[in-house]
């Protein structure tokens, strides 16, 4: 069987292939989520779509937990992103086929509804967590990116061709979602081999500093949406939302509440391109950075123009302040929702790690919903426009001073469970075979390091060993099972001494030198590097 192994040099195309498949679930998670906020999903008037949102969001904070402990139990997070997937989509096309309203619809829009939130949970912690497990970490910010910005996108032309899909009396969203999933089974990810890799470092070290970021955020966003309506009505004109202000600004662009998720993707992009080039600590201190320039010269974007006057108007310059809010909240995104928490702390206790991060997003934007639609307590008191902008410089500052705190985690990263120092063939093999490709072997001269037997030579000698030509000193013909009809092969094959082919691995000695099997070419191997010691002993 053969075994889709971790890459440690070239991105890994394939492996990436099989996440992104997974994205037009996401996209269409979250346009039934638009679609139930906005109260325009379920065409049965006796449906509170405000309701079965909370109803929803309720069942995935309940289930994200024991998930996360099932996962990191059974290590079965592949099936169970297919499951988690495949059954809320079913769902939804049986659903859609059948028709709107019929007698069963509450209870059936509800179970959909249940199981639609469940599956987005579900699928979040094992897509996590199987990332983490099948690709190294200089790779899983992009990875994370590509996946987040095309879940968007695709969402975004779900919006815009909403209608048009409509109109084929098909469940085509579904069709997508379900045919996505089948497509990713075709890349045969049974045959991914999964690595325990994990950075030894506390996750509350970035856990602090992102709450902070995010009390900044629910601070800032209140405050200037509340600091916008006062002037509205400081002047006597009817208030208008960011959104519909920054369209005003560019004509009245259709589409336009649609077209702002395309800050959110730049965020996300450049988050993942910044945490997989500079490492997650340098990436996050520049989402501190941008988050506390929102913070502190936001309220420059609006103000009174002429106040005192019969002429006295409101200037809001929302597109540049809107496009900058949702820039940083794509960029949060991108960064804490799926990219950190797995690569901290034991490689046991992953699916639990991002099961509460996961269930902790759950919680701010059940928080964060209320608020802004005012349920059920209404809307957020008057004090905290008057004091969330400063709050909100200071949450950010002292989320930056957490900065310092922060574990580097590119380049630490390392298989702890097979971590040793008794380096085995088997783990010589996997090593050699992961980070050496064909071109590495012609500037390989020896491989003393993995015989132990340089430890007998002085610094003299040892420069004196390898001043000489290897092929005279160590030929092929000295390795025991080498006679002339082999030896001619292994030239022809690019090998001219046994210290050069003592750094190669049994299965790439075998796939070069036609009829040689792997287990003769283990043999072939290990008398090589023999010869090789025996000669440094000498």
């Amino acid at each position: 069987m053969v075994e889709i192994t971790l890459e440690y040099r070239n991105f890994p195309g394939k492996t990436t292939g099989f996440f992104l498949l997974y994205s037009p679930f996401i996209a269409y998670c979250i346009f039934v989520i638009s679609k139930l906020l906005d109260s325009d999903y379920f065409t049965n008037p006796g449906i509170e779509h405000l309701l079965l949102l909370g109803l929803g969001m309720g069942m995935a904070a309940l289930l994200i937990i024991p998930l996360g402990l099932i996962l990191d139990r059974t290590r079965r997070g592949r099936p169970l992103l297919v499951v988690s997937t495949l059954v809320p989509s079913l769902m939804g096309a049986s659903f859609s086929l059948q028709g709107y309203p019929i007698a069963q619809s509450p209870t059936m829009e509800t179970a959909f509804i249940l199981a639609l939130f469940s599956g987005l949970a579900s699928a979040l912690v094992s897509w996590g967590v199987t990332l983490n497990q099948t690709v190294v970490v200089k790779f899983r910010g992009r990875i994370v990116a590509a996946f987040l910005s095309t879940s968007l996108l695709l969402f975004i032309g779900f919006m815009l061709f909403e209608t048009s899909l409509e109109s084929f009396g098909l469940p085509l969203l579904e069709f997508i979602v379900i045919i996505s999933v089948f497509a990713s089974l075709m890349l045969k990810p049974w045959k991914m081999s999964l690595h325990p890799l994990a950075v030894k470092a506390n996750a509350l070290r970035y856990f602090i500093p992102m709450v902070l970021l995010l009390a900044s955020h629910i601070t800032w966003y209140f405050s200037t949406k509340m600091a916008i309506r006062s002037l509205f009505d400081l002047v006597g004109d009817p208030y208008q939302s960011l959104v519909q202000e920054a369209a005003a600004e560019i004509g009245g662009l259709p589409f336009f509440g649609v077209l702002q998720l395309l800050f959110v993707v730049a965020g996300i992009i450049i988050a993942g391109t910044i945490a997989d080039l500079r490492g997650r600590k340098t990436a996050f201190s520049t989402a501190v950075l941008a988050f506390g320039l929102l913070a502190i010269f936001g309220q420059t974007f609006y103000y009174v123009a002429f106040p005192g006057t019969p002429a006295a108007t409101v200037e809001v310059i929302a597109l540049p302040l809107l496009g900058w809010e949702r820039f940083v909240e794509g960029y949060i995104l991108g960064l804490c929702l799926l990219l950190v928490w797995t690569e901290l702390g034991s490689p046991n206790r992953k699916g639990l790690r991002l099961s509460f991060i996961i269930w902790f997003y759950i919680g701010y934007m059940a928080l964060f919903w209320a608020a802004d639609l005012g349920v059920p307590f209404g809307n957020p008191p008057d004090w905290v426009g008057e004091i969330g902008g400063p709050f909100a410089i200071f949450f950010s500052l002292l989320a930056l001073w957490q900065n310092a705190h922060l574990p580097e985690i590119l380049g630490r990263e390392i298989e702890i469970e097979d971590f040793a120092l008794d380096f085995d063939q088997k783990m010589v093999d996997k090593t050699v075979s992961a980070f050496l490709q064909d071109e590495d072997f012609e500037s390989i001269k020896t491989q003393l390091a993995v015989i132990d037997a340089t430890e007998e030579l002085s610094d003299k000698e040892f420069n004196e060993f390898l001043g000489n030509d290897l092929k005279k000193i160590l030929p092929l013909k000295r390795v025991k099972g080498v006679g002339p009809s082999l030896e001619r092969m292994l030239r022809k094959a690019g090998y001219d001494s046994a210290a050069q082919l003592a750094g190669e691995t049994p299965q790439r000695l075998a796939s070069k030198i036609k009829g040689l099997s792997e287990k003769q070419a283990e043999r072939i191997l290990l008398n090589a590097r023999e010869a090789v010691s025996r000669l440094t002993k000498k």
